[in-house]
């Protein structure tokens, strides 16, 4: 009797530990965030792999013109969020899903998994085979399965994330380089991890410089906005030197560009001291910036990094308070940098003037320098050309003796007069 009872009691031992042991494994592991109710939403779709079922959110869900070539935005939420609750934050509360319908592009809005911290976020890195933990997988399979279900041809395709999903959206242009042409990040950092020295990307980042949840400036948890710059501007082989600064919206917004880089890449940061007369912090941004707001600047940037067209770019260089009434001699008015992403040669070019100048008429010689040095200083050994301004026209033309070369680097331009 009593060995029966013995038994007995250590099958249940048994039982229970075995119960324990899994028990564990399972909280390991990752679970379906069913409260978010994503299968309640327009646009509702899921991918079922092995068992394993993910969830995003498509906009738009149909299409009038099947067939067409589109390009797809995946729009990764923050941690803790919910698909649904985030596509229509950002995608109608703040207007980027009428954008989507203007300028014909595709939206998916995914969903992360629960993890050990026991709340829904993206976990960065190709970690193995299985869909439910590796979050780069689930990303190259809903670009597959956009183009099956709305049977179409992507043509591009692009990551944009808020906080923890920009931590995504900057892990896939390394994890993912073959998928995704640009990647955009609002107020997101990015972590540590490898990334194949052959790859190439142009990066926006959108950061608030009163971010308490990701300090611009790096914290004990996360590492500086500007080293995720700096990352990157390396990794694309950006020429020293080729950083430009911006000063936007009386000053609210300032804007470093650092362009040239290997492939025509380019990688930008915005960031944000106030947005509606408030310090800006861990937001997704809305203000228009200089007549644009963050989404149109998010869709002209993806599309510019897609143009397979060759491109030479002017962009004006900031000068002290320039009068051009005083003072003898040459005197610099303008200067630009130019910036190609094929062997440019430039033997000349022509300028207009508007306002204030046009109304002059004893302006004499106007000449052009090559500023080496980028001193805003014009050198004799660097004179390119002259030309008579004619106040009829207002049409200055030069033609170079010696052709401007600017592949590799930026080329700086100084546009002086002579009273």
């Amino acid at each position: 009797m009593k060995s029966s009872i013995y038994k007995y009691l250590t099958v249940l031992l048994f039982s229970f530990y075995a119960s324990f042991i899994n028990m564990q494994v399972t909280f390991a592991q990752v679970a379906e965030p069913t409260f978010c109710n994503n299968q309640n939403t327009v646009g509702y779709q899921q991918i079922e792999e092995n068992g394993v079922r993910r969830e995003y959110i498509l906009y738009p869900s149909t299409l009038e013109s099947p067939g067409t070539p589109l390009a797809l935005i995946i729009n990764f939420h923050g941690y803790g969020d919910c698909a649904n609750a985030y596509a229509e934050d950002i995608g109608n509360f703040y207007g980027l899903n009428n954008l989507a319908d203007d300028k014909g592009f595709l939206i998916a809005y995914p969903q992360a998994m629960i993890r050990e911290k026991g709340d829904p976020y993206w976990e960065p890195g190709d970690v193995g085979p299985d869909i439910a933990i590796n979050d780069v997988m689930f990303a190259r399979r809903i670009v597959s399965d956009v183009a099956n279900k709305l049977q179409i041809e992507i043509e591009n395709t692009f990551a944009v994330g808020f906080s923890n999903g920009g931590m995504m959206a900057y892990d896939l242009a390394c994890t993912a380089a073959d998928v995704f042409d640009s990647v955009a990040i609002m107020s997101g950092v990015r972590l540590d991890g490898a990334c194949d020295e052959s790859i190439s990307k142009s990066v926006l980042h959108f950061h608030g410089s009163d971010d308490s949840v990701i300090p611009l400036d790096g914290s004990g948890d996360f590492p500086s906005v500007y080293s995720s710059i700096d990352f990157w501007v390396e990794q694309n082989q950006i020429p020293e030197g080729s950083e430009i600064s911006s000063v936007l919206n009386g000053g609210d917004v300032t804007l470093e560009r650092h362009v040239g880089g290997r492939e025509g890449t380019e990688v930008n940061l915005y960031v944000i001291n106030t947005e509606f007369d408030k310090p800006a912090g861990h937001s997704w941004f809305s203000a228009q910036i200089e007549g644009r707001t963050p989404n149109q600047i998010i869709w002209e940037f993806f599309s510019d990094s897609t143009s397979s067209s060759p491109s030479l770019e002017a962009v004006a260089v900031d000068l002290d308070t320039v009068n051009f009434r005083e003072g003898d001699g040459d005197s610099v008015v303008l200067a630009f940098d130019l910036f190609g992403d094929v062997d440019g040669r430039l033997d000349g070019f022509s300028i207009t003037a508007t306002g204030e100048l046009d109304e002059v008429t004893d302006v004499g010689l106007v000449k052009v320098h090559l500023d080496e040095n980028k001193n805003l200083a014009a050198d004799p050994s660097e004179f390119l050309d002259q030309s008579t301004y004619t106040a009829d026209d207002g049409v200055i033309d030069f033609e170079f003796a010696n052709p401007v070369f600017t592949q590799g680097a930026a080329v700086r331009i100084l546009i002086t007069y002579e009273l």
